[in-house]
């Protein structure tokens, strides 16, 4: 289990402590039994060098954590895969944070990912992505694939049967940067029972 600072209404967390040498996160993950740690980098204002300078410390500060990092799919007219936001997600940036995985959030496109004809909620959509994705995301750095718990948590596969036919149809399983599924989130999960968690189960146990 990991904790995450950031997302689409803050601004991440370095720039407030303002200096690389303030871990607080390394405390919080030691006290309370955490995995790792990760960065949603969504409303960031420094560049991907300050960033990997910050991630390269931090692994410093204690190896074991595991670090990620969930990223919104794009597509571009050539069918290639990218990820926003692109002015952090580029490909040097990638190779020299040595993510251990990327929670790729493979719903609400407004900006319209498009694979193999298919959006994000077309069943194949998972399965069309996920090739473009391995070709842009380090060997070393496992793919998990987001969804939402159901349609008040997102707009994509939230029909758990979806998400497994959409696995199962492709070669994703047979990929070694298969990583698993993500869910936003837990708490519209737990509020039906756990019904997504339980409805994936094949599919994650397999990763």
């Amino acid at each position: 289990m990991s904790f995450y600072d950031g997302g689409s209404v803050s601004n991440f967390f370095i720039i407030r402590t303002g200096i690389l040498g303030d871990f607080f996160q390394v405390g919080i993950v030691q006290q309370y039994g955490f995995d790792g740690i990760d960065l949603d980098l969504e409303n960031v204002l420094v560049d991907t060098e300050y960033l990997a300078s910050y991630i390269k410390q931090l692994r410093v500060k204690d190896s074991s954590i595991l670090l990620t990092a969930a990223p919104q799919i794009a597509s571009k007219a050539n069918g290639d895969a990218a990820l926003q936001p692109d002015n952090i997600f580029t490909t040097d940036f990638l190779i020299e944070a040595k993510f251990d995985a990327l929670l790729v959030q493979e719903y609400n496109q407004r900006a319209g990912a498009v694979f193999d004809g298919l959006q994000d909620t077309a069943v194949g959509f998972i399965s069309a992505s996920f090739g473009p994705l391995t070709k842009i995301i380090p060997a070393t750095t496992k793919i998990v694939v987001g969804e939402p718990a159901n349609k008040s948590a997102g707009k994509g596969l939230s029909d758990p049967a979806d998400v497994v036919s959409d696995i199962n149809r492709g070669n994703v399983l047979e990929s070694p940067q298969y990583g698993g599924i993500m869910v936003w989130a837990i708490n519209y999960d737990s509020t039906q029972g756990w019904s997504f968690a339980d409805g994936i189960y094949t599919v994650v146990n397999a990763s």
